[in-house]
C-alpha cells in the first residue's frame, strides 16, 4: 500500500483479512477497488464515479507473495470488497505535471493537454467531463463532486453507487480481467 492510499472502512478489511483461512504454501493476492482523487479544489474533491460499480482494481494485499512485476504475483486472486481512495493527481499543479511527464505510460498520451484539462477542472464543468483517464479513456468513466475539506471528511462522508452483489462481483472480475491480468477466481468473502 502507498502512502497516498487511503482504504475505506479499514475495521471492515482487517476483519476480512482475518476471516481468511491460509495454507502456508498456498500464494495468493487480495484485489480492492481504487476511487481514484483527480483534484482538490476550494468546494471539494474531484472524484472517479463509477456508477455502474466497475472500479479500477488493483493488488492490494498478498500472502506468500512471488512477484513478477510492481504488484503483480501471477497467483491465485481473492476479491474484496475494499474500496480505497487514492489521491492520483489530486496533488500540486507542479506536483501533477511531474506525475504526467515521469509516470510509466508518459509516452502513451499527451502529458501537456492532459495536464491542461486537468486544471480546467472546476464545478461548472466537471459533470461533462467523461472518459478522463489519459491511456484507457474508459476506465474513469466521469467525475464526481464531494464537498469535503479533508481526506477524512471525504472518506467519512463518501457513498459507494449501490451495485447488487452479482452484479458487482461481474463488474469486478471484468475489470480485473479488463487491466489485462490472468487470474484464478476461487472465492469472494464479503466485507
Amino acid at each position: 500500500m502507498d502512502v497516498d492510499e487511503y482504504i475505506l472502512k479499514i475495521e471492515n478489511f482487517i476483519k476480512y483479512l482475518s476471516s481468511i483461512s491460509v495454507h502456508k504454501k498456498k500464494t495468493f493476492t487480495i484485489f480492492a477497488s481504487w476511487i481514484p482523487i483527480i483534484k482538490k479544489a476550494p468546494e471539494g474533491f474531484y472524484i472517479v464515479s463509477f456508477p455502474n460499480g466497475r472500479y479500477e482494481t488493483f493488488p492490494l494485499a498478498f500472502y506468500n507473495p512471488v512477484f513478477r512485476s510492481y504488484r503483480r504475483t501471477g497467483f491465485q486472486h481473492r476479491l474484496s470488497r475494499c474500496l480505497v481512495f487514492h489521491q492520483t493527481l489530486a496533488r500540486q499543479p507542479e506536483e501533477v505535471r511531474q506525475k504526467l511527464i515521469s509516470w510509466g505510460h508518459s509516452k502513451d498520451f499527451d502529458g501537456e493537454s492532459f495536464y491542461k484539462k486537468w486544471k480546467s477542472i472546476n464545478h461548472k464543468n466537471y459533470q461533462e467531463i467523461r472518459n478522463f483517464h489519459p491511456v484507457k479513456p474508459d476506465l474513469w468513466p466521469k467525475l464526481e463532486l464531494i464537498q469535503a475539506d479533508t481526506i477524512n471528511e471525504l472518506m467519512s462522508i463518501y457513498q459507494p453507487p449501490r451495485v447488487s452483489e452479482i452484479r458487482r462481483l461481474k463488474v469486478m472480475i471484468l475489470s480485473i480481467m479488463f487491466q489485462g491480468r490472468e487470474n484464478i477466481f476461487k472465492r469472494s468473502v464479503q466485507i
